[in-house]
């Protein structure tokens, strides 16, 4: 999860993701931190300064660790209060609906990210988040493989206990018994 979360940093304060909010009229983001409720209750938190990207993460392991798990991430773009967006003035309209392309521009830089141990990424969801705080935050949900736990090599076996046959079609050994 490291190697992931470095090369967020690294992709999100690049040059080249700086061009290009820049190039939509947009400021980059500022800060980038896991998930901790900051926006919620920012008195136990340092100011956070705008815009931000919060990383947000849970694996799911399945089939006992035999297979890579699924990293499902979400991550909590956080723009300005855009509070005039209403129809009545368009000249402030349209500056407080920069925040939507801060949102396409940090989506195409984050379609695109992987790492040693996270996956190719797939978007599965994105909402605006709902609760109450005086930013505006996005929720961009992708999914993407984990690998990022080893797997002894005698996890990757099944076995059995007691009486068995074991059959083998080499022709060596036709049949074998395991009794007493």
């Amino acid at each position: 999860m490291i190697d992931f979360y470095l090369k967020l940093q690294e992709k999100l304060f690049s040059a080249e993701a700086k061009a290009k909010y820049i190039d939509c009229n947009v400021l980059p983001p500022k800060f980038i931190d896991f998930y901790k409720q900051q926006y919620l209750s920012q008195e136990g938190f340092e100011v956070m300064v705008m815009p931000s990207v919060l990383m947000e993460y849970d694996i799911v392991y399945n089939n006992l660790e035999k297979e890579p798990g699924t990293i499902n991430l979400t991550f909590h773009l956080c723009y300005e209060n855009a509070r005039a967006t209403g129809s009545l003035n368009k000249a402030v309209q349209a500056k407080s609906l920069a925040f939507l392309k801060f949102i396409n521009v940090t989506y195409e830089l984050l379609k695109d990210l992987e790492s040693e141990t996270v996956g190719k990424l797939k978007i599965t969801s994105e909402n605006q988040n709902k609760t109450d705080s005086i930013i505006y935050v996005h929720l961009l949900t992708f999914e993407g493989s984990f690998t990022g736990r080893n797997i002894s090599d005698k996890d990757k076996y099944d076995y059995t206990e007691d009486d068995g046959d074991l059959e083998s079609t080499s022709g060596l050994v036709k049949h074998y018994d395991f009794g007493d």
